[in-house]
Formats: C-alpha cells, structure tokens, sequence
C-alpha cells in the first residue's frame, strides 16, 4: 500500500516535472525565435510562428515589426467631445473657451458660469450662456461700453452733446472737437474757423510789400532832401564868392 502511494507521488511529480520542464522549454524556444525574428515591441509565438504587437498607443506597420504612434484624434470615434491632442503613444482632451474638463470623464467639457465669480466683471447684470456669457445694464438710458462690461450714457446721442461739430463720447464724460480748419474755442463746444496757411503766407506777402515800398519811399524823400541841401549850400557859397560891383562915379566919366 505504502509503495503505491509512493509511486503514484513520484508519477505525480514527473508529471509535473515535465510539464514545468516543457513550458520552459517552448519559453526558451519562444524567446529565441522572437529575438530571430526583430520585433520592434512585443512577440508573441502562436501557431504560425512568431508574432509581433506593439504597447498601447502605438500600431504595426505594414511590414509587421516595428510600432508608430497611433493617433487617437484621428479615429472615427473620438473620445473627446471638445479638442483632441494626440501624443507620442497616448492623446489628451481639452476644452473650448468658457468650459471646464469634467474631474471623472476627462474626455468630457462643463460649462463654466462666469457671473459666479466676481459678477463676471460686470457693473450691473450677469447673464450665463452655454460657453460664455453677456453683461447687460439695469437702467435703459446707459449701454455697454466698449470693453463689454461697463455703463455709460451718451451724451453725444442728446443733441450731440451741445457740441456744435464733433461729439466724442468717453466713460462717464464727453468732449467736443472741431473738424479741419476749426478750432474750439473757450466754450469747449462752439468752434472758429482757422486762419488758412495760404490767407497766413499772403498776409505777411502784403506786409512785406508795404515795408519795402515804404523803405523805398523814405530812401527817395532823403535823396532828394539831401540834393536839396547840397544844391542849395553851393549856391550859397557862389553867391558869397563873388565880388560886389563899384559904385557909379561922376569922376570915372570919360571927358
């Protein structure tokens, strides 16, 4: 009785020893034939023969060694709702302006509600919307600014504004202007037309001309004054330079 179970345990045990044996053996044999083989990644030795595949994320070619990446965005199912970022080996998902990546499906986008935090930036109301949102203002008579979340009135919309060319409306003021050839005047709103560049040049034209014809004047009346002058002294001297004639004398009559 003992020797049965004796031998059974030795048959049990070569058995298993064989089996050990021989898996190690179509391991090693595997092993070698992969190595032969110039898979790029994994080998596998099925019944044809030895087999490549390639990690997550990547692909075989066509000659079925190596592995390129795989693009995931690329696919006909894309995971991502929103944008899809492929990488070596793996992707990514993101999401459009005003959404949030959902914390457990990071594939999928949340919107974001902006007038949560800080009104949105707006000065009066908050208004979310899929992806984004508008401020607006509460009273009728105020609009938007141009940065979108600020009221103002304009005041150029009233009669422009007093102005009496050019209304520039500001945030929370106005100021006025004039167009070319004007200028404002101390009102700040009524405007005055500008002295022309040519009216200017043609001004001091004729000032010009009445200095020089004036100057020229002047020189002619002190040439002819001082001709005067001159004639006159000469004829002074002359005259001061001739002798007097002598009396008439009974006494010089010829007998």
């Amino acid at each position: 009785m003992a020797d049965t179970i004796i031998h059974r345990r030795m048959g049990l045990s070569a058995i298993v020893t064989f089996l050990v044996l021989s898996q190690f053996t179509g391991i090693v044999q595997s092993q070698t034939a992969c190595d032969s083989y110039g898979c790029e990644q994994g080998c596998t030795v099925g019944a044809s023969g030895p087999e490549c595949s390639c990690d997550n994320g990547y692909v075989l070619d066509d000659y079925g060694l190596n592995c390129h990446d795989k693009d995931e965005c690329e696919e006909s199912v894309n995971v991502c709702t929103h944008i899809c970022t492929n990488s070596i080996g793996s992707f990514g998902c993101s999401c459009f302006e005003g959404y949030t990546r959902n914390q457990i499906l990071v594939f999928l986008c949340n919107d974001v509600d902006e007038c949560v935090i800080n009104n949105g930036g707006c000065e009066d109301v908050c208004t979310n919307s899929e992806g984004s949102y508008n401020c607006s203002c509460i009273n009728s008579t105020y609009t938007l600014w141009s940065d979108g979340h600020q009221c103002d009135i304009n005041e150029c919309a009233d009669d422009n504004g007093g102005c009496e060319q050019v209304c520039t409306n500001t945030l929370g003021d106005f100021n006025c202007s004039c167009e070319d050839g004007y200028y404002l005047t101390n009102d700040n709103k009524t405007c005055q037309e500008s002295p022309t560049t040519e009216t200017s040049l043609d001004k001091q034209k004729d000032l010009s001309t009445e200095v020089t014809v004036s100057i020229v004047i002047g020189v002619v009346v002190l040439v002819t004054a001082a001709v005067v002058i001159t004639l006159t002294v000469i004829y002074c001297v002359k005259k001061s330079t001739v002798s007097p004639a002598k009396p008439y004398s009974r006494n010089d009559a010829t007998p």
